[in-house]
């Protein structure tokens, strides 16, 4: 097995239980809470690792690229966590795997790799899989939670649809971003980690300010970081997988194309989908199951 490959299934495994135990985590905090905090430790655990950089050289510019991509990381972010808060674990972990196909898109745009006919028709097939899913989904967009949450299940589903596209845009942008600074401009993966988790907690810390200026009197947060967050086991069996999974990330995104790396890494969708809908009980696996494979052959279509 190949060095990448092994890298891309590591990050896949990590990133698996990383979801799990996030999911776990945001069925009681709040999603802004989950973020900031774990993006804050992940930051002071992370920088260490500057130890094993073997070269730290880095322009303005490369700062600049590096900055950008940590907001459309922080949009994704919050995004993809509310994605996960609100849908089964079975259901929204199918509906993110479809991000390497935005990857391959934004590539054909971005960084002139254009897309093949087989990964055209892996699309569909992607696209056809996600129908089924969505389909009269029981526990998913029609569940009780949203129906009561919002207008109704019509209002619900466009909420939904609408902030997990703004995830997967933003998710294959940044995806595009990192494999461009560390490859194409050569900055050291444990290097571009530290840095760019750095201005994550940034752009948090710089949210929460600007939150709490236009919150209403008696709804403003004096802290940033939620302490009970810090007692959960949860939540620091997620901070582990979480760097684990970034650590393989970005030395896997080295070495191969960044299209190819997150469609490798979608078979933590399985382990998701029938794991972790057995933990949280949700309904209809078998179904979602089935929906998540027809969308997984598209997903390795598009890399073929």
């Amino acid at each position: 097995m190949t060095t990448w490959l092994t890298l891309a299934f590591a990050a896949a495994f990590f990133k698996a239980f990383a979801t799990i135990s996030e999911k776990e985590i945001l069925l009681k905090k709040d999603i802004f809470d989950y973020v900031s905090a774990g993006s804050f430790l992940v930051a002071i655990i992370s920088t260490p690792l500057l130890y094993f950089v073997k070269d730290m050289s880095l322009t303005l510019e490369t700062i600049f690229f590096i900055f950008a991509s940590s907001i459309l990381s922080v949009t994704c972010a919050l995004s993809l966590s509310y994605i996960v808060k609100k849908l089964d674990i079975s259901e929204s972990s199918a509906l993110i795997s479809v991000t390497p196909i935005m990857v391959a898109i934004f590539g054909a745009f971005l960084i002139k790799e254009f897309l093949s006919w087989i990964q055209v028709l892996g699309i569909i097939t992607s696209s056809i899989g996600l129908f089924v899913l969505e389909f009269k989904t029981k526990g998913g967009v029609d569940s009780k939670n949203l129906r009561n949450e919002y207008t109704g299940p019509v209002s619900g589903r466009i909420k939904i649809y609408t902030i997990l596209l703004l995830g997967l845009v933003t998710f294959g942008l940044s995806s595009i971003a990192d494999r461009f600074i560390i490859h194409y401009v050569g900055v050291d993966p444990l290097l571009f980690l530290v840095i760019i988790q750095l201005f994550i907690t940034l752009n948090m810390f710089i949210f929460d300010v600007v939150k709490n200026a236009f919150s209403e009197k008696g709804t403003k947060q004096n802290k940033f970081i939620d302490t009970g967050l810090l007692m959960q086991k949860a939540f620091w069996a997620n901070i582990i997988f979480i760097i684990a999974h970034r650590i393989a990330h970005v030395f896997a995104i080295n070495l191969i194309a960044a299209s190819i790396l997150n469609a490798v890494k979608q078979v933590n969708v399985i382990v998701l989908t029938v794991f972790g809908g057995k933990i949280f009980k949700e309904e209809n696996l078998i179904k979602k199951t089935f929906a998540c494979v027809i969308i997984l052959v598209g997903v390795v279509m598009v890399i073929l």
